[in-house]
């Protein structure tokens, strides 16, 4: 890779690092937060510390040579923890609203579309090539069917924002 655009990757991280760490440390010492809110924004926080560090892991990965299944399990890590805060939010939704998640089909939407994303991302081990590859020097392709591993977190964004609307009015 270009090593002014890993240069800025990294800049990305660190920013999504410090900005994780400052979320925990705000969530802690702020008084008068409920104990659901507090937990939750904990878990919240602690997933995006997972997500910025594995991010720094796999530009670490770039600069060494590692088998090609350490750069799979890095890909896989970091798409896993940066989709985790999506149904995170939509739980965060219906708690706000004092609705329940048991009785919710928005929230079994959510989760359905969370888990299809998850099987798409670990079948990408299986069908190489057709979502994403890897070369033998470690560069990352995206193939045809890519947009295929997008398309459920993007329906979950927008279902979020449409919760989000129909609950406001």
């Amino acid at each position: 890779m270009n090593d002014l655009i890993n240069f800025f990757y990294i800049f990305i991280c660190g920013g999504a690092l410090f900005l994780s760490v400052m979320g925990l440390w705000f969530t802690a010492i702020m008084p008068g937060i409920d104990h659901w809110s507090r937990r939750f924004f904990l878990y919240y926080f602690i997933v995006l510390l997972a997500s910025s560090i594995s991010s720094s892991i796999e530009v670490l990965l770039y600069y060494y040579h590692v088998p090609g299944a350490l750069f799979y399990f890095a890909f896989i890590l970091e798409c896993l923890f940066l989709s985790m805060p999506l149904p995170m939010l939509t739980i965060y939704l219906l708690h706000c609203c004092g609705e329940s998640l048991r009785g919710s089909r928005f929230f079994y939407v959510v989760f359905c579309l969370w888990a299809a994303y998850f099987i798409l991302l670990v079948s990408t081990m299986c069908i190489d090539s057709f979502i994403i590859s890897f070369t033998a020097d470690g560069q990352y392709y995206r193939g045809p069917w890519y947009w295929l591993l997008l398309l459920p977190l993007t329906v979950i964004m927008l279902l979020n924002l449409t919760g989000v609307i129909q609950r406001r009015t």
